[in-house]
């Protein structure tokens, strides 16, 4: 009987090749297929007799011994020994695989999340820069004429009064021609120098225009701010403009508008200020229209 059934389970691929050979591939194999190599021969010849006691001995395997058989080739012992020793090892790859790559996900996410940081980072200093650069006069150093009416805005519906003054340079225009540029800018420099160093910490000193200088004093009414343009004005006297080997004194305009009196809107108080600036409005001071700017010395 044992015999029978190795014979049954060897001839399988004789039997497949069968259903092949008669093109009836993925069907049940019949029962006349079912016979061991060497038998194939003597069926061929017309040994039915051989034929049906191979049936008969098939017929006699029990369920218990088809599923016996049927394990030795679904569950070898040896298949699934290799497959309880390997199963841990391969579930330990593949823990490490998934922790390996959680590892680099996160470090990748880690450097993109700095990157970008670094990114924002740069660009809010370029927009610092920037704005900074917009409040900012580039000669001077001083507060630019954008800073300085966003300054007077900071100040609207103050509790206390302020007051606005501007200086205008008279003939400034006269030493760039003269002199060059770069010689006006130098009294520039000294003009925005003087008006900081001399003037309270607390004035908002600031270059508004070509020659034109603006300064707010807080908390100060016109009869203040006539007080301090004086120390202004006896100081400027002791520190005349220097150009090169030329030394001139400063002569300017002045104008004053106060807050709330003259208006509460900034550019309107600016403008005040400047018409009353103009030449027009101002007493005649000594030197004033007499001022001559020296020519510049030919090889200096």
């Amino acid at each position: 009987m044992a015999g029978d059934v190795k014979l049954f389970i060897d001839d399988l691929n004789t039997a497949n090749y069968a259903m092949a050979k008669a093109g009836k591939e993925g069907q049940f194999i019949p029962l006349r297929y079912l016979y061991s190599f060497p038998l194939h021969f003597a069926v061929a010849k017309g040994n039915n007799n051989l034929l049906g006691e191979v049936s008969r001995g098939l017929s006699k395997i029990s369920d218990g011994e088809v599923m016996t058989i049927t394990s030795k080739w679904y569950n070898h012992p040896e298949i699934l020994k290799w497959w309880k020793d390997l199963h841990p090892v391969l579930l330990a790859v593949g823990l490490g695989l998934a922790l390996a790559a959680l590892l680099i996900v996160r470090r990748l996410l880690k450097r993109r999340t700095n990157e970008w940081q670094q990114a924002l980072s740069d660009l809010q200093k370029s927009n610092n820069a920037l704005q900074l650069a917009n409040k900012t006069d580039p000669v001077t150093g001083l507060t630019s004429r954008r800073g300085f009416i966003e300054h007077l805005n900071g100040l609207r519906f103050h509790p206390h009064c302020y007051t606005v003054v501007v200086f205008d340079l008279v003939k400034f225009s006269a030493i760039n021609q003269q002199w060059g540029h770069q010689a006006g800018d130098a009294a520039l420099k000294q003009f925005g120098l003087q008006l900081s160093c001399i003037l309270p910490n607390d004035a908002q000193v600031s270059r508004v225009g070509g020659d034109e200088f603006a300064v707010v004093f807080d908390n100060a009414g016109q009869s203040e701010a006539d007080l301090k343009l004086e120390v202004l004005r006896r100081q400027l006297e002791r520190h005349p403009m220097r150009i090169e080997q030329a030394t001139l004194p400063w002569r300017y305009l002045t104008g004053i508008a106060s807050y709330p009196k003259d208006s509460h809107d900034p550019d309107r108080l600016l403008a005040i200020a400047f018409e009353r600036a103009s030449p027009r409005s101002q007493e005649p001071k000594d030197g004033l229209d007499s001022l001559i700017i020296p020519k510049r010395p030919h090889g200096v």
